[in-house]
This record gives C-alpha cells, sequence and structure tokens, in this order.
C-alpha cells in the first residue's frame, strides 16, 4: 500500500524535491508529488499485468521519441479493476512512488483515487494502454483508455473472509482458494444473505463480508473489523444485509441446540477498498508499512512484557494493508514526508484470548535492522484521527522498551534530533507498531483491524 527520501537523487534535484515532498508508495489518504530519479525511465507497479506490488521487478513503461511521454499495453480477460503507482527513474525503490494526487497537478483520465492508488475499472475483457506526460521532471498527465476501460458494477456475490478459526482459511489465503466455499446464500428477502459456519469452537473471531472474491468492497466501511463473539462449541450463522451493510450473527450451542443473536454491526454505507483485478490478485502487497515476516519473526522472539497478568504473552502479526493506509495518513501531518513499516501486537490471556492489561506494563521490543543504530526512540499512538507522541525513549542494543496501559496503534520513530517530539521534520521514521484493543490481528495486506 508496504520509502523516505531518494538514496540516489541527483544533487541538482535535491532542494526541489525536498520542497515538494516525496510520499511513499503504499495507499495513502493524501499523495505528495515526487520527482524522477536518476535512470531516465518510469515503471509500473500494482495490482496489474501479474505485477503483484512487486517494487523489485516493476513493469518498464515505453519511453516515446518525444522523451516526455511513456506507455504501457496489457490485457485483462475480464470484467474487474486494477490499481497502481508509477515509480519514478529508480527501480525496486518505493522513494520515487508517484501515487494519485487530487490537487489538480496531474490531469487525469480514466483514473479514480483509490486511497491514493491510480485505479482504473474494466468493463469487459480487452486491451488497456496507460499513457503518462512529464513536463521536465514532473509527472503531468496520467491517462487510460482502451477496449477493456470502462465501468465495472460488481456483481452480487458475498462472501465471509476471516480468522481461520472461524472460515477456515485465515483471511481468505492466497488470492482467496477455497473462499467460494464461504459465499453467503440470498434469503427468501431480496438483499438479505446468509452462510452458517458449522461447529465453531468458543473464542472471539475477527471477520469481514467481501463482495466478489477481492478486496473491492468490504463491510465494515473503513477500517474495522466485525468480531462474532461464540460464547461456546455453536454452528454461527451470519446474516448480511446488501443494502443497509447490517451484519448480524447467530449462535446455536452444538450442546443444547439453545440460540442466541448477537448484532454485530449497525447499519452503513459500503466503502470501497484497495482493489485488485479479478483475475490477477497480487500474490504479496508491499507497502512501506509492512513489515516483512522474517523480521515479525525476529522481534517476536526476543520480546517481553512486564507487569502483565500471570500466564499472559504476546502475539505478533503482519499488519494489515488498510491499517499501513491508516498509519500512512498521517504522513501529510505529524508524520509529513516520512516512511513506514507496521507490525500488530496484542496481548493474550492464558486461554489466547485478545485481552487489555488494566494496568500499566512495560514492553521491550527488537529493532527492525534499519533502527538497530538508533539512539533514542519516539513512540506514538493511533487514537482514532489523532497522532498522540508518548514521548521518547532510549535504545540499546538495537531495542527499546516502552509503557502503555491500552493496546493500540504504535508508532515508532528514529529520533534525529531530541529536540522536537511534535514536530516529526526531524525524524526518519523506520517502523509502527499496530495492536488493537481486544480484537484479532489480520495478516493478510488487504485486511483491516479494529480498534
Amino acid at each position: 500500500m508496504k520509502k523516505n527520501i531518494f538514496k540516489k537523487i541527483v544533487a541538482s534535484l535535491a532542494t526541489a524535491a525536498m520542497a515538494v515532498g516525496m510520499f511513499a508508495a503504499a495507499p495513502a489518504q493524501e499523495v505528495k508529488a515526487v520527482t524522477p530519479g536518476d535512470d531516465g525511465n518510469l515503471y509500473l507497479v500494482g495490482s496489474i499485468d501479474g505485477n503483484g506490488w512487486a517494487v523489485e521487478n516493476p513493469i518498464t513503461m515505453t519511453k516515446e521519441s518525444d522523451g516526455k511521454t511513456y506507455t504501457y499495453s496489457y490485457d485483462v480477460d475480464a470484467a474487474g479493476s486494477g490499481e497502481f503507482k508509477i515509480l519514478i527513474g529508480a527501480k525496486g525503490s518505493w522513494d520515487a512512488a508517484q501515487g494519485y494526487m487530487g490537487d489538480g497537478s496531474i490531469d487525469f483520465t480514466n483514473v479514480e483515487d483509490n486511497g491514493g492508488n491510480m485505479k482504473v475499472s474494466y468493463s469487459k475483457a480487452g486491451n488497456v494502454k496507460i499513457t503518462v506526460v512529464c513536463e521536465g521532471t514532473t509527472v503531468k498527465s496520467v491517462n487510460v483508455d482502451g477496449t477493456a476501460v470502462g465501468a465495472y458494477t460488481l456483481p452480487d456475490e458475498f462472501y465471509v473472509v476471516g480468522a481461520k478459526e472461524l472460515t477456515g482459511i485465515d483471511w481468505g489465503g492466497d488470492n482467496f482458494a477455497g473462499v467460494e466455499n464461504n459465499k453467503l446464500t440470498e434469503t427468501s428477502t431480496a438483499g438479505v444473505y446468509t452462510l452458517t459456519l458449522k461447529n465453531i469452537e468458543k473464542g472471539d473471531y475477527e471477520f469481514k463480508i467481501i463482495q466478489t472474491l477481492s478486496w473491492d468492497k468490504s463491510w465494515p466501511a473503513g477500517m474495522g473489523n466485525h468480531t462474532a463473539n461464540v460464547p461456546e462449541k455453536s454452528d454461527v450463522t451470519i446474516t448480511f444485509t446488501k443494502e443497509t451493510g447490517e451484519i448480524n450473527v447467530s449462535y446455536k450451542s452444538v450442546a443444547t441446540g439453545q440460540e442466541q443473536t448477537q448484532q454485530v454491526a449497525p447499519p452503513q454505507e459500503t466503502t470501497a477498498k484497495p482493489s485488485q483485478t479479478t483475475t490477477k490478485a497480487p500474490e504479496t502487497t508491499t507497502v512501506p508499512t509492512i513489515i516483512p515476516q522474517a523480521d515479525v519473526d525476529k522481534i517476536a522472539a526476543s520480546a517481553t512484557i512486564t507487569g502483565a497478568p500471570a500466564d499472559s504473552s504476546l502475539k505478533f502479526s503482519v499488519i494489515s494493508e488498510n491499517e499501513g493506509k491508516t498509519v500512512e495518513s498521517f504522513k501529510s501531518s505529524t508524520l509529513k514526508g516520512m516512511t513506514f513499516q507496521a507490525l500488530d501486537i496484542k496481548l493474550l490471556d492464558k486461554d489466547g484470548n485478545a485481552v487489555q492489561p488494566g494496568s500499566k506494563v512495560d514492553i521491550t521490543v527488537a529493532l527492525t535492522d534499519g533502527l538497530k543504530n538508533a539512539k533514542k526512540v519516539e513512540v506514538f499512538r493511533v487514537d482514532g484521527d489523532k497522532l498522540t507522541s508518548l514521548g521518547q525513549v532510549d535504545a540499546k542494543d538495537g531495542k527499546i522498551t516502552f509503557t502503555t496501559d491500552h493496546f493500540s496503534t504504535y508508532v515508532f520513530a528514529s529520533v534525529q534530533s531530541a529536540n522536537k517530539t511534535g514536530d516529526m521534520s526531524s525524524v526518519a521514521i523506520m517502523f509502527a507498531v499496530a495492536a488493537m484493543a481486544g480484537v484479532a490481528v489480520m495478516a493478510m495486506r488487504k485486511k483491516t483491524v479494529n480498534e
């Protein structure tokens, strides 16, 4: 969705580039202009033509004879949608990622804004051509045309994705393989769909409803998930109303046959999520907010917690892309111009349920490779639409210890100047830790997390 000032930007462009502000490649609520790097090419990365957001192996655009126009054509074999960003002059670098600009500085044709990504819709199978025109060193227009380009309406196909203990497939797995078995069936009431999941053990399990086997639309709208609070081993029935977005859950005890109902979500409008082509879902969406799994494992292996209830433990998981997008949105304010990596951490009780500590606890975590040399790290907590600084802590031997009494979304920044805590202009963000209060973590990048 998952990275700071160009490492190889030419000296003659450095001042101008910093003035307009580089923006990372992850989907974000606001995207800043970037300036082409030093290799003279433009690249495409995203859920188009099988790229799968592979920044290390982007699509190279063809440079036309006028020296300022770049083109790329590809075919799709079905109606759907795709999204992309432009890597400007720096193959393999998120530093050069240009997303959707809504301030009028770039002219777009047949391109929509999808959380900072450029989105294109396909009405049918056919050809797609992307044309990018630069003026000097700045992207001035992005045009998409071709026989496949046109409005696309998602079919009324709804599926449940979520925790493996509930759905049988952890958040859709790879390319939603097997999720077709979790399709909701329309009831006798038009627009109301239902699915029963059998023999679900007691526990709290997060889930979402998606429309088609993609993340084009999902419920609940926004960044939250739903939680099914299964009171005992039960058959769990999920009911979804398309018009309102309302989701209800009922439970039938396997042992007694007793039934009870839980209203999970009030009516709400749907919100489009980062989308994929219906035929070529990305293998891995690489956004700068997401720590590689190998780093997650390293952090988890050495993490400790002090002051927590007996028999409790910490659980670490890769953050979702949408959660990364939420953190990225602060780049236009507190975290302006910075880059991120993220991690999800939560407190579990002896039964494996996500809980809050009830008092202050101290957490020690290892820093990722890029942050190991930091001397001081500032800790931030995401509170809804605010980013609150919890102050600075010393880093020692590649680790930090911070204090909290509530698991939420945390951002850790390598502080270059100890004089500033609120002004992030002197801070190089290296990674974020996301921990959601009393909810299960999403490991898939196209999923979201409840607060």
